[in-house]
């Protein structure tokens, strides 16, 4: 991958200065806009980019027509960084797909005529996720110094080249998501054995194999705090708790924390034994946190056992089942939620804490159940027993469940500050789709949710002075 950097440091701390002494002439890595444009033409350079090798997008400064070379300087003498930032962030989402990397800088100055304003630098990498095509159906690619349209005619290897590209990504998630933790023949269902019903539950990042968050691994006692006590961004910013200083942290105290090369990682034994005690035989609850921001979970799914004296929930069950408990296992659906959500959660707040590149950059979720055969997922409340009246018992009798089942198909995460909670909850009911729980269901599924996290709210809530 070409280093187009001019500058001879880190983007991060380039400054004022070194703008003013940029001699290069917009090109192949280069293109110089003194106003914004409008956002299909910032969507055509970032694409363009992206599916070349590349390069630097300014924004606050103009080129001398003859020369090509920057004239002057921090021309975006109105609106602000943050507000710039959005309208980049907008035409991105809005006009490419699918959306590429990006980082944006912005910098404050003097332009030629004493008014202060802004210079935009939008950072597009090369990408591996091509072709990025734009809303017009056209993918664009860098030639000289513009951004012009594929032509199919002239150039039939540029786009095997792109789709190569695809299909090398592809390879690489494929190699992500593989289980890293040794099972025991209970566990794994070897032999004779029904094995566990366990989860494995993939985050892929789109800095997949870049250290953006490489501090992690020297602060082990950082990773703990956020994992055992992580802010759930549950209401507005500007509701009456909140303004008052109001905080609800959920999180999981682990057995043990540990860093490694790639990332970090937390375990937590769930596990009992026959007496009720902590069984550290098998493979507990694992939380790896990587470097690249990625995201590896293996979580035992928690059961239930049929109660000696039934509630309406189990009756309906059992009508439905023709009372053939002993040939189903029962997933505890509302634990699960819990374990899945607040490990999101967690995971969310790191990203967040080891300030990964939010403002472009996407998640995937990827997730794989196994030993599923014959489950059925089963909550305990009004709602479960009238979808049971109504569709039956949605017993699963696949073994293994991947999703999505399309590689078409993404399951992202929305990683947007203001909407940690809805994400994690359109996420976490995409999985639980492929045991029968209907889509419909997910006001259901959170507002008992969200019913449970408000009351810890009220009785366990911390004001701040």
């Amino acid at each position: 991958m070409p280093d187009y950097n001019p500058f001879g440091k880190p983007l991060s701390e380039v400054g004022p200065e070194d703008l003013y002494s940029m001699k290069i002439p917009e090109g192949y890595y280069f293109e110089y806009k003194r106003d914004f444009i409008d956002q299909k033409a910032v969507a055509k350079a970032i694409s363009s980019f992206a599916n070349t090798y590349g390069g630097l997008f300014f924004i606050g400064i103009e080129e001398n027509e003859e020369t090509n070379k920057p004239g002057d300087w921090f021309t975006l003498t109105s609106g602000d960084p943050q507000s710039y930032n959005e309208k980049i962030r907008s035409s991105v989402k809005e006009n490419i797909s699918p959306s590429p990397m990006y980082e944006t800088h912005s910098f404050k100055g003097t332009n030629s005529s004493g008014d202060e304003g802004y210079v935009i630098l939008v950072d597009v990498p090369e990408s591996t996720q091509t072709p990025h095509i734009n809303n017009d159906g056209r993918v664009y690619r860098r030639t000289g110094e513009g951004s012009d349209p594929y032509k199919v005619t002239s150039s039939p290897e540029v786009l095997d080249d792109l789709y190569r590209r695809r299909d090398e990504w592809q390879t690489r998630i494929d190699d992500f998501c593989n289980l890293d933790v040794g099972l025991t023949v209970g566990q794994s269902g070897e032999g004779q054995n029904q094995g566990w019903p366990f989860l494995e539950l993939y985050a892929i990042p789109s800095t997949l194999d870049d250290p953006v968050c490489a501090n992690v691994i020297s602060e082990l006692d950082r990773f703990q705090e956020i994992f055992e006590s992580s802010e759930i961004h549950l209401l507005p910013d500007d509701s009456e708790i909140v303004q008052e200083g109001g905080r609800v942290r959920f999180g999981f105290t682990a057995d043990s924390y540990r860093a490694t090369s790639e990332g970090v990682v937390a375990q937590l034994w769930t596990a009992e034994d026959h007496q009720g005690n902590i069984d550290t035989a098998h493979t507990p609850l694992t939380f790896t946190f990587l470097v690249d921001g990625g995201l590896k979970i293996f979580l035992p799914i928690p059961t239930l056992s049929p109660p000696e004296n039934p509630t309406l929930v189990w009756r309906s069950i059992d009508q439905a089942i023709h009372s053939q408990f002993d040939h189903i296992e029962f997933l505890d659906g509302l634990r699960l939620l819990g374990y899945i959500h607040t490990l999101l959660n967690s995971y969310l707040n790191l990203l967040s804490e080891y300030e990964w590149p939010t403002e472009s950059g996407t998640i995937n979720l990827r997730a794989r159940f196994r030993n599923t055969y014959r489950t059925l997922l089963v909550f305990e409340t009004d709602w479960y027993i009238d979808l049971i009246e109504r569709y039956g018992a949605p017993v699963c009798y696949d073994e293994i469940l991947d999703l999505p089942r399309l590689e078409s198909m993404n399951y992202e995460l929305d990683i947007d500050e203001s909407n940690k909670f809805g994400s994690i909850t359109v996420g976490t009911m995409n999985l639980f789709q492929a045991f029968g729980l209907p889509i419909d269901q997910s006001n259901n599924v959170f507002g008992e949710f969200s019913s449970y996290v408000i009351d810890q709210m009220f009785q366990e809530t911390e004001f701040e002075d």
